[in-house]
């Protein structure tokens, strides 16, 4: 069987810069893929670095998911180095869930242990 693939695009450009501080703003992209395979969603963050140097960004993706059974969450943390103007996966996991549950993904995005981006999508059952 084949896979469908598709991107949710909510998140935004963030243009932040931190108080006190005479560093420039940080001006970046991120947001959650979503791959339709078989009879699953799979997630993975994403994000674009529009600064001129490599910058290091932390992040967390998680999951939230309701099915028959109950509620349940995964979570992804980790770093990254995000190379000038380049698309950089988080992660080379990614977090799955079945089509039959409803579901809500969350992804933050932090450079300097301040929150500089982030997205949201949820389907339309969890709304």
């Amino acid at each position: 069987m084949g896979s469908l693939f598709f991107v949710a695009f909510s998140g935004s450009l963030i243009s932040l810069s931190a108080q006190g501080s005479p560093e420039a703003p940080v001006r970046i992209k991120s947001w959650i893929e979503i791959r339709e395979i078989s009879d699953q969603y799979t997630f993975t963050g994403k994000l674009i670095n529009y600064e001129e140097l490599e910058l290091p960004f932390d992040y967390r993706l998680k999951v939230v998911r309701q099915s028959s059974s109950g509620t349940s969450q995964s979570n992804q943390a980790g770093s990254v180095t995000a190379l000038p103007g380049m698309v950089t996966q988080l992660s080379y996991s990614s977090i799955n869930c079945n089509k039959d549950e409803k579901w809500e993904a969350i992804l933050l995005i932090y450079y300097k242990h301040q929150m500089v981006a982030g997205d949201t999508i949820r389907n339309k059952e969890m709304r």
